[in-house]
Order: structure tokens, then C-alpha cells, then sequence
């Protein structure tokens, strides 16, 4: 198993009014460290770049036990976990300095033609991605949309959201998500148990985005982000509170 550690220290600027970290904090490093692995196995950003394609995170899913907070060091680990036709596995799991798991997550991901803008299969290029390995979660469904959304907010995508790839960081979708669901139930984060992130279609500076929200129903609070230009999905998101 090929297996990436890094630690880091939870910094002031990372950190809500509780002392714990913001959520899209905490996926700057989950995706920071999926970056680093991917350049180290040759499959990362010379590699996009020469095959003319990128990764594009598509499902993930994180169970907490509880978020670190500030000044804690974390050890962070990510290991990618198989592949199938169209999707790449990979797996996280973040531990305290006493060896206690603080979350664990799983996520699926696409290679995009950036010419065609449809997904490639990643057994074409050779990846040497492990036929299956430890899945800390286990499969990880796509999410569905709920009925009876309520519309919470908008926003038009600014510059600042945008990554290397020309589309918007998937770290500030869970920035937004959970900016929505604080208008709706106030001094939950603290207390999330899990997050569950579906992304539909891309998304690009200029871009208006509905944002809305329905719950808690048993114990979940659901959030879509939609483009306003034509009403289509752009990500699904759902938070265990409790």
C-alpha cells in the first residue's frame, strides 16, 4: 500500500469562534496532501499537464469524531485505494500525536479530457492505481437531490475561487455549504458527525449559484448549490449534526 503521511499544526487563521477548524480548512490539507502523493506515484501536475487532462474530485465522504482545533498537530495519511472504468479511489484518515483517529474519509475521482471534457479511463494510462485496497468507509453513493429545498442565499463566484485548474476549489464548495447551513441553524459546526460532497458540473468566475438547504431530518442537513443561468445541479452536500 502506498501510503502518504504529513503533519500539520492547526493554525489561528484555520479556526472558527470554537477554537476548531473551519471544514474547508481542514480540506485545504486533505487536498493538499492528495496533490503531493499524486506528484510523488507520477500521476500529479506534470503529469495532468502532459497528458492533457486533470483530476477532478467527484464524491467524498468524511466521518468525524471530532475536528481538530487550534495549535493541535495532526497526522494526516491518504493512500489510493483501486480504480473502476471511469472512477479512482482514495482514502484519509487524520490521528492525534496519541495515535486517536480524529475523521476518516473516502473519495472517488475522474480524469478529465480538457479538450472533450469527459472522463478518461484510468486503466488507459497505466497508473499503477492498486486493483483494491482498504476502503475506510467503504463505497461511497453519489448524492440525490431532496424535494422542498429552501432558497438561503446567492453568489456570484469571485476570481479568489478559482484553482489551477481554471474552475472553482472544491474546498470552497464546502465553504459555502457550510456558510448555508449557519443561516439556517446557528452553532452547528462544532457539532457535525459527517459530510457527504457530490459534485454535478463545474464551475467558473462569473457564475451565479443558488444556494439552498432543507433539514435537519434525521439528523441531516441537505444543501444544493445550483447555477442560476439554467437551474442544473452543481453539488449536493449533506452534514450529520448532533
Amino acid at each position: 500500500m502506498k501510503v502518504k503521511r504529513s503533519v500539520f499544526t492547526v493554525k489561528t487563521y484555520e479556526c472558527q469562534a470554537s477554537n476548531q477548524m473551519h471544514m474547508h480548512s481542514l480540506m485545504h490539507h486533505i487536498q493538499e496532501i492528495a496533490s503531493k502523493h499524486a506528484d510523488e506515484l507520477d500521476f500529479g501536475m506534470e503529469w495532468m499537464r502532459l497528458n492533457n487532462v486533470y483530476w477532478v474530485l467527484v464524491n467524498f465522504r468524511m466521518e468525524l469524531n471530532r475536528l481538530p482545533a487550534y495549535n493541535q498537530t495532526v497526522i494526516l495519511r491518504t493512500w489510493p485505494s483501486g480504480a473502476d472504468v471511469i472512477k479512482a479511489f482514495r482514502e484519509f484518515v487524520g490521528e492525534d500525536l496519541e495515535g486517536n483517529v480524529l475523521f476518516k474519509a473516502s473519495s472517488d475521482w475522474m480524469i478529465i479530457d480538457r479538450n472533450s471534457m469527459r472522463p478518461r479511463d484510468p486503466s488507459y494510462f497505466d497508473l499503477d492505481i492498486p486493483d483494491h485496497d482498504e476502503r475506510v468507509i467503504g463505497e461511497i453513493k453519489r448524492l440525490l437531490p431532496k424535494r422542498d429545498y429552501n432558497e438561503l442565499g446567492r453568489i456570484r463566484v469571485p476570481y479568489s475561487s478559482i484553482d489551477v485548474n481554471g474552475h472553482v476549489n472544491n474546498c470552497e464548495y464546502v465553504r459555502w455549504g457550510t456558510d448555508t447551513i449557519r443561516i439556517m441553524e446557528k452553532d452547528l459546526e462544532p457539532k457535525f458527525r459527517s459530510m457527504h460532497i457530490t459534485f454535478s458540473s463545474e464551475v467558473f468566475e462569473g457564475d451565479d449559484l443558488i444556494l439552498e438547504a432543507v433539514g435537519p431530518e434525521d439528523g441531516l442537513i441537505a444543501v444544493r448549490g445550483k447555477k442560476a443561468e439554467n437551474g442544473k445541479n452543481a453539488y449536493l452536500m449533506e452534514m450529520e449534526v448532533g
